[in-house]
């Protein structure tokens, strides 16, 4: 389709006196010329073409790696708002159990009875395996211990049963966690 374009705006643009033969030599000069001219014509236009094909080429691939990148983004957006999202609902579970168990400080009289219903409504609200509560004893003759007040399930039952203790400042992580009056996970 370009030749026969480029052929006939060539062929408008000449005088058909031009093609009236004068002798064999200049036919065979025009023939030629017409052989160079029309070639060279024919391959601007094709680099022209793809010029522009190359330039389409390039803005659509960095069209691509634009919306790549916001896909990217909003996908790390999403994920640190799931996370903040998960946190805020362990948070607020752990509100709630908070307000069962000073609810339950409120109604219950007996300070054992007070004791395990706080173990054992922290275990389950927290969806931990073992809760226990341990009492510092600051009796002079009885040094510094940690003793078992309340403790949830079997281990709890068998461990209060044998009068466990830990000494605050000893190896454990209990007697250390008394000691210095911080959490330690």
């Amino acid at each position: 389709i370009c030749l026969e374009v480029v052929g006939v705006i060539l062929m408008q643009d000449v005088s058909p006196v031009l093609f009236t033969p004068l002798n064999e030599e200049v036919n065979l000069i025009m023939m030629l010329l017409s052989g160079l001219i029309l070639p060279s014509i024919v391959a601007l236009v094709i680099y022209r073409n793809i010029a522009e094909q190359e330039k389409y080429f390039r803005q659509s691939q960095h069209a691509n790696w634009e919306i790549e990148q916001r896909v990217a983004a909003e996908r790390a957006q999403q994920q640190l708002l799931q996370q903040a999202n998960l946190k805020l609902d362990r948070r607020a579970l752990q509100l709630q159990a908070a307000a069962e168990v000073s609810r339950a400080t409120g109604s219950i009289l007996d300070s054992d009875e007070l004791i395990q219903q706080v173990v054992e409504l922290t275990r389950e609200r927290f969806g931990l395996y073992y809760v226990g509560l341990y009492l510092v004893d600051f009796a002079p003759e009885a040094g510094r211990w940690a003793v078992l007040r309340a403790g949830t399930g079997e281990a709890g039952r068998q461990m209060m049963a044998a009068g466990r203790r830990i000494e605050v400042g000893g190896d454990s992580m209990v007697g250390w966690c008394i000691a210095h009056r911080q959490s330690r996970i």
